[in-house]
């Protein structure tokens, strides 16, 4: 009796001390894990608190771009007129008279210099005097356009920079120098208007927008009146450290080039410019709720400790905490986008015109669809729609880009054809870009006509007044990828027709021919005329006969005007109009 009697105790106190030894080596395991947990949530709240810093950066940046080299494109423009050719000073100073400077920005001046350097005409600065400086040299030893950092110069008025394109003589060798001068106060009243109205949606909450030129001076902040040598700083040091010309990053800087201390800097170089565009915000404030939720997690942690026997359940909320954080993380990506793509289509269309922008229910889908439409004069319109390849931030970008191209070239080619040719070496160049998909039309009421290219885009759709639909359809391959010169053709138009362009979101469906999304299209355009902004949700809905749609969705309708007395009514019969290579590139002067 007495063996069995000493034995249960020994097995009772084995088995407590097992279950205790269980229960704190998973108490120590569930701790563990959760402090790690706890520790790479906090790094990737930080993380993404950086991140956001640099995509906003990104998005300003394109912004800055597009108006640069909008610029450089007009001044191009301008130097291809005969006046250069013959170096005629007389007419050089004419024609330079009829650029609105002001509207540009070029307050300083517009100014032609020969080939010495010497300023010749000078709109606001001195003339047959040394314009001083490099940069004209680099234009007439590249012969290709250059900027220079902000600098004062006898042929402009007060701080600039310098916007300049070579001209070329008979011989087609360098003759001069066509050069603007963009104000530095322009420069800064313009970005602190544009702070006040739209930097707390558009930067962030308490960002600063900064720019340092390509010497390495700060020409734009917060306050700043005066330029400002910042190449020296550890600031700027850290972000130009070479790489590609649109290279992109962000970090914790000690000292940011604003002058204030412990930043969070996001910076992106905008192209050959040399320039660097610089949003800043408070470390502090920027990881203030990733700090919150460090505490938070480590209170739940030291409770979950506590309370063992329901572990599972908080780590199971844990893990779809972490869920919960990397959506939205994606869903800040999308809202970047989507944020980007109507900021950028805001404008107000004139009346009888609607536009829509629907973006894609997918986080991943959104992408750089666009609309415009742009005055040419003697009251004609040019109408475009697009699509550029891929999703996110980057086709986006691409997308601001592409339509700020499309805006500076419209009015100096001679029609649709010849503004999708330009527009195609301009898409070759965009990094991360294969190709695009455009729709153009040119209206134009005095003639009666309508005149339309496509680069690989669903046709524009044409409602006469009789309710018939006509199909704007002519052959074209997607911008950016080489073939065949490209063809437009002209067709009579009446005024109260209706002319509607699209994007394949609004018609295509897998497992679907496209045609038969075409096909719901037209029909619901013949049936109900109207062109409001109401109607134009109906028609989405018909087009998509009630399903979601996967990809984003830009759509266009305009109410064509009535013709002025007198004007010439065009054959409703198609025309295909040839183009011609040397008036596809022509430019008034």
């Amino acid at each position: 009796m007495q063996g069995p009697a000493a034995d249960r105790p020994a097995a009772s106190l084995g088995a407590g001390r097992r279950l205790l030894a269980a229960v704190a080596v998973v108490c120590l395991a569930l701790g563990s894990a959760g402090g790690l947990l706890a520790v790479s949530t906090y790094r990737a709240d930080r993380a993404a608190a950086v991140e956001q810093v640099r995509l906003r950066c990104q998005a300003v940046a394109a912004n800055v771009y597009g108006s640069r080299i909008a610029l450089v494109r007009l001044l191009a423009a301008v130097a291809t007129g005969q006046v250069f050719v013959d170096a005629d000073r007389a007419a050089v100073q004419r024609r330079l008279g009829l650029l609105k400077v002001d509207d540009l920005g070029l307050t300083g001046g517009v100014t032609w210099l020969d080939r010495y350097g010497v300023t010749r005409v000078a709109t606001r600065g001195a003339v047959d005097v040394p314009a001083g400086g490099t940069w004209w040299q680099d234009v007439v030893a590249g012969a290709e356009w250059t900027t220079s950092p902000a600098l004062t110069s006898p042929a402009f008025t007060g701080e600039v920079v310098v916007f300049a394109v070579p001209t070329r003589g008979p011989d087609g060798r360098v003759n001069g120098v066509l050069a603007g001068g963009w104000s530095m106060s322009w420069v800064r009243e313009r970005a602190a208007i544009q702070a006040t109205q739209i930097g707390s949606e558009f930067y962030g909450p308490g960002t600063d927008l900064l720019v340092v030129d390509r010497a390495g001076q700060l020409i734009v902040g917060p306050g700043l009146t005066v330029t400002r040598d910042v190449h020296d700083s550890d600031a700027y040091r850290r972000l130009a450290t070479g790489g590609p010309e649109f290279a992109t990053g962000a970090g914790r800087v000690g000292l940011g080039l604003s002058g204030r201390s412990d930043r969070i800097a996001g910076w992106t170089r905008i192209g050959r410019f040399g320039e660097y565009v610089v949003l800043e915000r408070s470390a502090a404030e920027a990881f203030r709720p990733a700090g919150r939720q460090l505490t938070g997690s480590l209170g739940g942690i030291v409770l979950l400790v506590s309370l063992a026997l329901v572990s599972g359940g908080l780590a199971g909320r844990r893990i779809d905490r972490l869920t919960a954080e990397r959506d939205r993380l994606h869903q800040a990506e999308h809202d970047a986008v989507v944020d980007l793509q109507r900021w950028l289509l805001t404008e107000d269309l004139p009346a009888g015109t609607v536009g829509r922008y629907l973006p894609a229910p997918s986080v991943l889908n959104a992408g750089g669809d666009w609309y415009d439409k742009i005055a040419l004069g003697d009251g004609r319109h040019a109408l475009l729609v697009g699509d550029v390849v891929g999703h996110g931030v980057k086709a986006a970008l691409a997308m601001g880009q592409l339509r700020t191209a499309a805006r500076a070239l419209a009015a100096r080619v001679a029609g649709p054809a010849a503004l999708l040719t330009e527009l195609d070496s301009y898409v070759a160049a965009l990094p991360d870009v294969v190709f695009c998909t455009a729709a153009c039309v040119v209206v134009d009421p005095s003639a009666g006509t309508l005149r339309y290219a496509l680069a690989g885009h669903p046709p524009p759709l044409l409602r006469r007044t009789d309710g018939t639909v006509v199909r704007l359809a002519v052959t074209g391959r997607p911008l950016g990828v080489a073939g065949r010169p490209r063809v437009e053709q002209e067709l009579a138009a009446s005024a109260d027709e209706l002319l509607v362009l699209y994007t394949d979101g609004l018609v295509e469906t897998p497992g679907e021919v496209i045609d038969a999304g075409i096909d719901r299209l037209a029909a619901a355009v013949a049936a109900e005329g109207a062109g409001g902004d109401g109607w134009t949700g109906q028609l989405i809905t018909a087009a998509r006969h009630g399903r979601p749609a996967g990809d984003d969705i830009a759509l266009l309708c305009f109410r064509l005007p009535a013709a002025p007395a007198g004007a010439r009514v065009a054959s409703r019969a198609p025309v295909v109009v040839p183009t011609d290579p040397e008036a596809e590139g022509s430019v008034a002067d």
